[in-house]
């Protein structure tokens, strides 16, 4: 008997996360640091039709809010994350609509405020 939670279809798949593989704008003075804690797809293999909810906490020193959300090759719908002041916790999640043949096994996590994006990571999917 499993002790983990059934969210059927979506199963905890494995991953490693790559921060900042674009890097931040030069003005950026870092006032937020996550990490992301869990990762529940329908399949290990990132492809159109899939779906992935990712899960984290965070710290985020001032008075700004950001936007946290999940891309990939920009071609998916999903939810954004409202990251407030103070500590918390994220839930964000993807439908894939469209992925690039090289695009890899990663969903990349986008921070921004606006049109701005001031922090990137990458989630890399463990292949099956």
């Amino acid at each position: 008997m499993s002790t983990e939670p059934d969210f059927s279809p979506y199963r905890r798949v494995l991953f490693t996360v790559e921060h900042d593989p674009c890097g931040p704008p030069p003005d950026w003075t870092r006032p937020l640091t996550f990490r992301v804690t869990e990762v529940w797809g329908t399949s290990p293999r990132v492809a159109a039709g899939e779906r992935y909810v990712v899960r984290g906490a965070y710290a985020l020193e001032g008075d700004r809010a950001y936007a946290l959300s999940l891309a990939v090759w920009r071609r998916g719908f999903g939810a954004t994350a409202h990251l407030c002041p103070g500590e918390g916790l994220f839930e964000t999640s993807t439908e894939l609509l469209e992925v690039a043949p090289d695009w890899g096994n990663q969903i990349d996590v986008v921070v921004g405020r606006g049109e701005q994006c001031v922090m990137t990571a990458r989630i890399v999917i463990a292949a099956p």
